[in-house]
């Protein structure tokens, strides 16, 4: 079972260093981490049964993956709210919108008049 459980493991640090990697660039955007995250949840789906059969070195190098994880889901946290805010504020955008929308579509020249639904 060792043989089985070793390169599952050391295939799931370099995943989980990659997905590190890439949340840690500014410029990348989440869409980025799904291909990631995919494979991550395969080779967990496929080390899962073989957990409680971990010998020392096994789960020294799993609580090692378990340590960068935990640095991975702060910054992960802090970008899904950032995503739920931006969200929340184009719904209160559209929602204004939609309420001040003139019967016969945009008025010429910018002209605004206020004839709410």
């Amino acid at each position: 079972m060792s043989n089985i459980i070793e390169p599952l493991l050391q295939q799931l640090l370099e995943q989980t260093l990659q997905l590190k990697e890439v949340v840690d660039q500014k410029e990348a955007e989440p869409d980025d981490w799904f291909g990631i995250l995919e494979k991550r949840e395969l080779t967990i789906n496929k080390l899962s049964p073989f957990l409680s059969e971990m010998n020392e070195s096994q789960r020294s190098l799993f609580t090692n993956i378990a340590n960068v994880n935990a640095m991975i889901l702060p910054v992960m946290l802090e970008e899904k709210q950032q995503l739920s805010k931006k969200i929340g504020e184009l719904q209160e955008l559209k929602a204004a919108s939609n309420s001040y929308n003139h019967y016969y579509g945009k008025t010429a020249f910018g002209a605004f008049f206020d004839q709410r639904k």
